[in-house]
């Protein structure tokens, strides 16, 4: 009887271990590299992305006395590929891929010119931790013309397309909705919406109610496992120790069983992200004044 009661301890405590839950927390994401800029009023608006490049997008001071529209492009291990800037006063503020694999910069400008495009070689290094500080505008009262500019995905102009406005305007995103995009920005305080496509159109502007901007939540598939993207404000199934005093972007990677092979919350301002299948989520971090790039790599 002693021997059976000691065995069934042994198998019970055997059972448990063998059964129990890894202990996952949530660590912060690694910041994969830096985007180094020039000035300090350069700022950075979007991420995109794409098997073999990361792209982003802004507007620069660094190289030249006005503010200017810029694209650039780097390798996922960090290494600048390419940068292009406008050489006219403009702002760029939203970034979005074409189904043929180009890039089309929306913003605006005093008028339309060529771009410049430098072939840059740069290793990034590591981003300090800061202070949050959000990016913000402030187009002059010559920037008229709302201005979508087409590149191909090696940095070159092939495009730009030209909507002149009586009064300043303030772009604000572009969108794609069933194969056509739609410009949404500000002109003399009210909100607009203007359709365009890749060849070159732009529809009447309309003047729709603003929609309230709302955090939605990402799913993404690798294999089996899901990826999400959400704000967390309270516990987490499967991670300890995980009581934030505020919303925070965390991203957790589940197998199909549940199990958590991924936790991290990242720190500072998210300004952008973006999925690549078969690469990973990224994300475009502002801290500070300086600009990094965390990069997760999903994990069968």
């Amino acid at each position: 009887m002693k021997f059976l009661k000691v065995a069934l301890v042994s198998s019970l405590f055997l059972t448990g271990v063998a059964h129990s839950a890894p202990i996952v927390k949530v660590k912060a994401a690694p910041n994969s590299f830096n985007i180094n800029l020039s000035s300090a009023n350069d700022q950075l608006f979007k991420v995109a992305t794409s098997p073999i490049s990361i792209f982003t997008a802004g507007t620069t001071e660094s190289t030249s006395a006005v503010t200017t529209a810029y694209l650039a492009s780097y390798s996922w291990s960090g290494i600048k590929q390419w940068e292009s800037q406008i050489n006219n006063e403009s702002i760029g503020v939203d970034l979005i891929k074409d189904s043929n694999g180009g890039l089309l910069l929306y913003g605006a400008a005093v008028s339309t010119d060529s771009a410049t495009i430098s072939n840059v070689s740069d290793t990034a290094t590591l981003n300090p931790d800061g202070v949050n500080v959000a990016p913000t505008y402030s187009p002059n009262n010559s920037l008229t013309n709302i201005v979508v500019w087409k590149f191909s995905s090696t940095g070159q102009l092939v495009a730009n397309y030209i909507l002149p406005f009586a009064d300043v305007v303030f772009p604000k995103n572009i969108t794609e909705v069933n194969k056509k995009f739609i410009l949404s920005g500000y002109s003399k305080s009210k909100y607009f919406n203007i359709t365009f496509d890749t060849s070159g159109s732009f529809g009447k502007v309309s003047y729709p109610r603003e929609p309230i901007e709302k955090f939605t939540p990402s799913i993404y598939k690798f294999g089996t496992n899901k990826i999400t993207y959400f704000l967390s404000s309270s516990a987490i199934s499967g991670v300890t120790g995980w009581k934030p005093k505020r919303p925070i972007p965390v991203l957790i990677e589940r197998a199909k069983s549940g199990a958590i092979k991924i936790a991290n919350y990242f720190p500072g301002n998210i300004v952008s992200t973006a999925y690549q299948s078969g690469s990973g989520f990224v994300s475009l971090n502002q801290i500070g004044l300086q600009y990094g790039i965390s990069i997760i790599t999903p994990i069968k």
